[in-house]
């Protein structure tokens, strides 16, 4: 049968192809289109949502909703992202507070105020603000803020005359509604209390807002979020942090706390039971003598955290001494004293006692932001020594101040610093960095006390130094295999120098006490004595040569030794024969030595 294309159908069938062909394309872009969402939204209540918006309406918050006009009609845009929108509580009455807003817009920051001026702890109609959020609904934002608001308790550090609103110069000559403080019975009736407005947000904020108040708003709310963050920031007085609970179990990635004047205890279902948060802020200028419950201990020690700051009061509480020594993870770790610390609490922040308690942080950053005149080197080192008994895998050190130290930045100028406990790549002190680096032109000898010689044979040196945290990532590959798997020891009879050629059991009775020193191979060994007579004889270049290889080493010797310190554990140490700056290396045994 011959074979016929589809444009050689008679024109009925021709033009019905076409007409299918347009109709499946017009489909197509149909669907397409409906899977977009509007970018406008159509509703009954967008002039009253104008309006209610118009009232808080100032210089600093114009208030002004995007609009979109369609087909003769106003419509509202879907997002009104640009600018922040502000509902000051004293502008509105149960009257003037419409039943329903527009539904569906999204905010990328939504601040609710007791007035269009700036306000801290004022009473407020709950009444009101209850309403408010029954006529949103649903509010979509980034940010949630709540700010100022009291039940009319006694606010930290404010008088009463600075409670009360201020009126604003800058509100545009609309008369104000009355401000309204309500009695403390004034609750909202039972079929408002059981209608919560549902949040979907990304940042919750409460600020200047006192415990009461706080509780109230957070049972008018649900989180709809799968995570948020939550920020409460303001001279506030908080008992503990169970004003949370109410909103466990949702998720929160970030819990920062700031500027309290009195916080009593850590104690919530959060820290407790989880989920963690990832990151805990609590940054205050004034001590506060912080609990931390011990179940709360246990779950923050077990958890990773990604950023931690804390004052070093609580850190104290929190990594105080255990039966069981305490293992803690964080990415980033700051730690302050804060800017009020007494001289008891300062110098207990110096170095709190941790045990055995080992922290794995990658970046540690202490701030001293008390007076001045108490940071003096010998804190610093005591603080220096501290961290490098208890924090390991460190790769950045950074330790600052309120003021310029005259003092302490001499002596920081003057010295280098050395973390044997730590891989660091970064240490800065009062703004200098000041980490010791070795020099390449220079070569690494590695002395070993006699008695560690003998727990390197035996296989047990490694476990030894891993007990006081002595980093041997430092050593050269070969040094460490031979800690590690006793590679290139010998034969106990063999000669453990190669100059002198005595064996360790003739150089354990040799006076004064002398040690084995690795030169550019593990099976290049010397005796500490035949070393220093190698370097004193030494060409006019600082040039010394190795006896088993004829390889050339240069001088000044970097030197790092293996010895027993005053608790009797095996230690590594670094140091060298420079003389161009001191070489101050922790841990140490003897940090008088180090300020002289």
């Amino acid at each position: 049968m011959r074979s016929v294309s589809v444009w050689g159908f008679p024109k009925r069938s021709a033009n019905f192809i076409r007409h299918t062909l347009i109709c499946v394309l017009g489909l197509s872009v149909a669907v397409l289109c409906a899977d977009r969402e509007p970018e406008h939204i159509v509703s009954q209540h967008t002039e009253q949502t104008i309006k209610f918006f118009s009232r808080s309406r100032s210089e600093s918050y114009p208030n002004v909703l995007n609009t979109i006009h369609i087909a003769g009609s106003t419509c509202l845009a879907k997002n009104q992202t640009a600018t922040p929108y502000k509902i000051a509580l004293n502008q509105y009455t149960l009257a003037s507070v419409p039943e329903h807003l527009v539904g569906g817009l999204v905010f990328n920051a939504l601040l609710i105020e007791p007035s269009i001026g700036s306000s801290r702890f004022v009473p407020f109609d709950r009444a009101v603000l209850c309403k408010i959020l029954q006529a949103f609904g649903t509010i979509n934002a980034n940010i949630f803020q709540v700010t100022g608001l009291n039940f009319g308790e006694p606010a930290p550090g404010i008088t009463q005359h600075s409670r009360q609103p201020t009126r604003s110069a800058r509100t545009l000559g609309r008369p104000q509604a009355p401000t309204q403080t309500p009695p403390e019975d004034a609750t909202p009736s039972p079929a408002q209390a059981q209608t919560r407005c549902h949040l979907k947000i990304n940042s919750l904020r409460l600020v200047f807002t006192t415990q009461a108040a706080i509780k109230w708003v957070l049972d008018q709310i649900e989180i709809e979020s799968p995570q948020i963050e939550v920020e409460i920031r303001g001279q506030i007085e908080l008992d503990s942090l169970e004003v949370l609970d109410v909103l466990h179990p949702i998720s929160i990635r970030m819990l920062r706390l700031c500027g309290f004047t009195r916080f009593g205890s850590l104690d919530c279902k959060l820290l407790r039971e989880g989920p963690m948060p990832e990151e805990l802020i609590i940054d205050t200028p004034t001590p506060l003598s912080l609990k931390i419950p011990d179940q709360v201990i246990y779950s923050m020690v077990d958890s990773y955290w990604k950023a931690l700051t804390l004052p070093m009061e609580a850190w104290a509480v929190l990594m105080k001494p255990a039966e069981h020594p305490k293992t803690l993870a964080v990415s980033s770790l700051k730690l302050y004293i804060p800017i009020h610390s007494s001289l008891g609490e300062f110098q207990l922040a110096l170095s709190p006692p941790m045990g055995d308690a080992q922290v794995a942080a990658n970046s540690l950053n202490i701030t001293f932001w008390n007076s001045s005149d108490l940071v003096t080197p010998a804190a610093l080192v005591q603080t220096l020594d501290w961290t490098s008994r208890h924090f390991i895998d460190m790769l950045s050190l950074v330790v600052g101040f309120k003021h310029t130290l005259t003092d302490l930045t001499a002596f920081v100028r003057k010295n280098q610093f050395l973390i044997t406990t730590s891989p660091l790549t970064k240490l800065r002190i009062a703004g200098i960095d000041c980490l010791f680096q070795q020099n390449p032109d220079a070569n690494s000898v590695l002395h070993m006390s006699l008695d560690a010689w003998d727990r390197c044979t035996e296989g047990t040196l490694s476990h030894e130094l891993t007990k006081t945290r002595s980093d041997i990532s430092v050593l050269s590959s070969g040094e460490q295999e031979m800690i590690t798997n006793q590679k290139w020891i010998g034969e106990e009879s063999d000669s453990s120098c190669a100059v002198c050629l005595a064996t360790v059991d003739e150089l354990k009775n040799t006076s004064p006490p002398v040690d084995i020193c690795i030169l550019d191979h593990p099976e290049h060994r010397v005796c500490s004595g035949c070393l220093d007579k190698m370097v004193s004889e030494g060409d006019a270049t600082g040039r010394i040569g190795c006896p088993m290889c004829r390889g050339v080493l240069k001088t000044p010797l970097q030197k790092q030794s293996i010895h027993k310190n005053d608790q009797d554990g095996f230690v590594l140490t670094s140091d060298t024969t420079s003389d161009k700056s001191d070489i101050l290396s922790f841990p140490s045994d003897n940090l008088e030595r180090l300020l002289n």
